[in-house]
């Protein structure tokens, strides 16, 4: 037995490869984030999708469902892959007027079919959501399981302290990177100069 001076680092149980069942609890906005590809710079919206697989072989050693993570670009275009998963799920395409007045907040405690397929990176196994599908009429008939997770939005244009405080480090830390964060606290920042200015009295 190997004795370091730090604790062990807990491995993070991953979903295996194929469809399973999912439920949607949880959007977070993550602010316009910088993104380089091929070596071009843009800066995108983007959004990560939560959600908790139901299966037998789909918990944790603590008995709660495995969580499915997946990063969009936050558009609806015709090439979006938001659109793309979206249209898949309901099963047929958005019409214009749809598309228009859709709101994300609809999809929150819907349930999906999720196709993972594994990635090897740096000697690390990686689960990706490649797919989602509509739950079969037969696996929908048969009745659906309770969700587990409370449902949660949080969204940069209506920005909420609290539900920004109940989000793990690394979330609120890419949120911090966002433009529209730095943009909040700047002009928080400038307020408070604004104040400090006028109580000076010459």
């Amino acid at each position: 037995m190997i004795v370091t001076g730090s604790a062990p680092v807990k491995e993070f149980k991953i979903a295996p490869t194929g469809s399973h069942l999912a439920r949607l609890y949880r959007i977070i906005d993550l602010g316009t984030q910088k993104s380089e590809y091929m070596g071009k710079v843009n800066m995108l919206r983007k959004v990560k999708f939560f959600w908790e697989l139901h299966g037998d072989d789909l918990k944790t050693d603590e008995g709660k469902p495995l969580i499915q993570t997946r990063n969009y670009t936050l558009s609806l275009g015709e090439k979006a892959s938001l659109r793309k998963d979206l249209e898949s799920w309901r099963g047929k395409s958005f019409t214009d007027d749809e598309l228009r007045g859709f709101d994300l907040t609809n999809l929150l405690d819907k349930w999906c079919m999720i196709t993972i397929q594994h990635r090897e990176s740096n000697g690390k196994t990686y689960a990706d959501a490649v797919a989602v599908t509509p739950v079969p009429a037969v696996v929908a008939k048969a009745g659906l399981p309770s969700g587990v997770n409370p449902t949660l939005l949080f969204d940069m244009q209506k920005f909420d302290q609290a539900v920004f405080d109940s989000l793990s480090d690394g979330l609120k830390n890419q949120i911090m990177q966002s433009a529209e964060f730095q943009n909040k606290n700047r002009k928080v920042l400038n307020a408070i100069e604004d104040d400090e200015d006028l109580s000076v009295p010459f």
